[in-house]
């Protein structure tokens, strides 16, 4: 195939042998085609595209980071009020410690998934990026065979002028 994104060398092989007219003519002509078919190198940037998905992921990450905090402060005052409340106090502490261990566990499963979410959408657009690259060379292609149809010696042989 050619085109894509990348630089394209074509070599032609013809032969003056009268026996090999045919093929050297049909050589000529696929060369011919070749040779107008315009590559466009670019750099594939993936990052520009998934920028509002990892933009929402960075402000999900930072919710968290603060929710942790929070939970974080509110187990270090349980701890520091507790230590003179006795055998009553030390069970509510272990308890509000068990479900803020619940709540720090279910924040980090939830940045998990996100980040699953944010590298599949990343994958995604790196797909339909190939698949517009594809196209767009599908067309170039296409539009230079319909410009080469007619042969610029056709219509001298034909009488039309």
């Amino acid at each position: 195939s050619l085109g894509g994104s990348s630089h394209t060398l074509m070599l032609a092989c013809v032969s003056p042998a009268d026996s090999n007219l045919e093929e050297t003519v049909n050589t000529l002509r696929y060369a011919s085609r070749a040779r107008a078919i315009r590559n466009a190198a670019m750099k594939n940037d993936i990052r520009a595209a998934g920028g509002v998905a990892a933009a929402a992921a960075a402000a999900e990450n930072a919710i968290l980071r603060r929710e942790v905090r929070l939970l974080k402060l509110q187990l270090l005052e349980a701890r520091s009020g507790g230590a003179s409340g006795g055998s009553q106090a030390a069970s509510e502490n272990s308890s509000l410690v068990a479900g803020l261990r619940k709540q720090l566990q279910f924040a980090q499963d939830e940045k998990r998934a996100l980040s699953d979410r944010l590298r599949e959408a990343d994958e995604k657009v790196f797909v339909a990026q190939l698949k517009a690259d594809r196209l767009a060379l599908a067309l170039e292609q296409h539009q230079a065979r319909d410009g080469e149809d007619v042969a610029p010696g056709a219509r001298a042989e034909t009488g039309e002028g």
